[in-house]
């Protein structure tokens, strides 16, 4: 049986899975762990039947871009009629709702950071998810981080997700 060789890693098509940027600087993204990817697949479960009354899209992992820079949230949440992309894919107009979950290679003031960028490119709610911690925090473009108690409920405009769905079992 013939052996397949792999091919490299093929930077300048395949960057954005592996990087994001940032002020002509590539930065590695964070990889996440089995709460991280439940998490995510909690909260899109959540945001979906949401989404389709609000004809919105849900995406995991899509690449926002702004200018030059790319950044790629957990999740987003993207109203009507704003779903403009460039050449390479990544959505070009500011979404409704990102959201970050944190990884064990991260830290929440790195993720308040990416929240307070993706406001500054037009980004009115983003979330801060901890699924270890099971904490959850609000951003609402220039406002500080607001922690969401446990029987608390995230917000962003019209869309909520009460915490404890999102942590259920």
């Amino acid at each position: 049986m013939p052996t397949q060789v792999s091919a490299p890693l093929d930077l300048e098509t395949e960057r954005a899975k592996y990087f994001e940027y940032v002020d002509g600087q590539f930065l590695e993204r964070a990889l996440g762990t089995d709460l991280h990817s439940d998490c995510q697949f909690n909260l899109t479960r959540l945001l979906k039947p949401l989404a389709k009354q609000a004809n919105a899209k849900v995406r995991q992992e899509w690449t926002l871009a702004h200018g030059d820079d790319w950044l790629t949230p957990d999740v987003m949440l993207s109203k009507p009629n704003d779903f403009p992309v460039d050449g390479r894919g990544y959505l070009t107009a500011a979404p409704h709702l990102c959201v970050e979950i944190l990884s064990p290679s991260q830290s929440e003031s790195e993720l308040f950071r990416k929240c307070a960028r993706y406001h500054s490119w037009g980004v009115p709610h983003c979330w801060v998810i901890d699924p270890q911690a099971k904490a959850c925090f609000e951003y609402h473009g220039g406002a500080d981080f607001t922690f969401i108690e446990q029987d608390g409920t995230l917000t962003a405009g019209d869309i909520r997700i009460p915490v404890s769905e999102l942590f259920a079992e």
